[in-house]
């Protein structure tokens, strides 16, 4: 596998018929792509997809430690949100370990959390989740 392979999202609900699943379909993320694209048009810099909102680097690529405190702030968010203790040793890297743990406690295939992952074989899942 490689860390640059293609990963498939379904669509949340495109031809939604009742208020839930109109709900859920906001959530989409093809919707979500396709709306910050849009948004961020005007000043892009960049073909990255996460890009400086502000400041002299607007519009430019952002640095991969502001990409790890991003990413750190939003699963901190959640677990404050949920009133969940956070792990002491929370680090952007974490969130890998989070995920994967999530995704098998929530019954993904041992396949989907590899691929996803861009594992080649379980045996890291097995060995270190």
């Amino acid at each position: 596998m490689s860390i640059n392979q293609a990963i498939e999202l379904p669509v949340f609900f495109p031809n939604h018929s009742n208020r839930g699943e109109y709900c859920l379909h906001t959530l989409d993320i093809h919707r979500q792509i396709h709306f910050y694209l849009n948004r961020t048009k005007p000043f892009r810099k960049s073909d990255q997809l996460f890009l400086a909102f502000s400041g002299p680097r607007l519009g430019s690529a952002v640095a991969k430690v502001t990409l790890a405190r991003w990413l750190k702030d939003c699963v901190t968010f959640i677990y404050t949100q949920r009133n969940i203790s956070l792990p002491t040793t929370m680090k952007a890297h974490s969130i890998r370990s989070v995920a994967t743990s999530a995704a098998f406690h929530a019954r993904a295939s041992l396949h989907d959390i590899c691929a996803a992952a861009t594992w080649a074989t379980p045996h890291t899942f097995i060995n270190r989740y």
